[in-house]
């Protein structure tokens, strides 16, 4: 399909929803499963633009069944997908396999934690899998959607990853409030000495780790200022599960 023959931009998540109601759910059937758009990528937390299409973008989703399921839902996958949906192609570039293919991913919840996050953490997450864990994976895990939970496995377990526990917080926190504090006072020591080159680049050291308590994805900082900014006037709850503004300021103020 040429370029020029695709239809309007959607939001990638959107467009997830409406590829499962319309098309995977009749794959599927009537087995068990969850259906999320989960991990990587702006459409994930609803920051992509037309730009992103240009990359790895379109119809995509995770279905999550069990163990013994997976194999034959892949075939079926693999017959029955079409070959676009409401404009896009559903087999387009995969960069992590070089290859075109449909992006349907089919695995099971533990699994997909396994590669995703590095470890199941059901049922309970130690301290120290929250202190080694990445903040972008844990991201990856809260970020997204869920379409569909017949089990519920999914939904609990981005609810137990939903947040730091209280103390790790903290600790977090302090870390990330210490290394502001053994940077600030250079500021003025070398503005002092006339270094004002010095001055400046101890400046940006000190206002980067601040800028990441409101974004990881450096594309999407500005938006995710705009959303918080408008919540605000509405007098939103800014820390409510689900926003991706504040999943990523969630996980990324270490």
């Amino acid at each position: 399909m040429s370029r020029g023959s695709m239809a309007p931009f959607v939001l990638g998540r959107d467009l997830a929803r409406a590829f499962y109601h319309e098309v995977l759910r009749g794959i599927v059937g009537a087995s068990p499963h969850a259906v999320a758009l989960l991990g990587e990528g702006s459409d994930v937390l609803g920051f992509d633009t037309v730009r992103s299409t240009d990359h790895a973008w379109g119809p995509r989703a995770q279905i999550f069944v069990e163990a013994a399921d997976v194999a034959d839902l892949r075939q079926r996958l693999e017959r029955d997908l079409p070959t676009d949906f409401r404009g896009w192609p559903v087999r387009f570039y995969r960069w992590q396999t070089g290859r075109v293919e449909h992006h349907v991913e089919v695995t099971t919840v533990g699994e997909w934690l396994q590669a995703n996050l590095g470890r199941d953490p059901r049922p309970a997450m130690p301290l120290n899998a929250w202190l080694s864990t990445p903040r972008q994976l844990l991201l990856e895990v809260t970020g997204g959607l869920v379409f569909h939970d017949d089990t519920g496995a999914l939904t609990r377990v981005r609810a137990l990853l939903a947040w730091y526990p209280q103390d790790v917080w903290l600790w977090i926190m302090a870390a990330h409030w210490s290394r502001l504090a053994t940077l600030e006072t250079f500021i003025g020591r070398t503005a002092e000495l006339g270094d004002d080159l010095g001055a400046r680049l101890v400046l940006a050291a000190s206002v980067i780790p601040a800028q990441r308590r409101t974004a990881i994805l450096s594309s999407s900082k500005v938006t995710c200022y705009q959303r918080t900014a408008c919540m605000s006037e509405r007098g939103d709850d800014g820390w409510q599960p689900g926003c991706p503004c504040m999943i990523v300021d969630n996980y990324a103020a270490a």
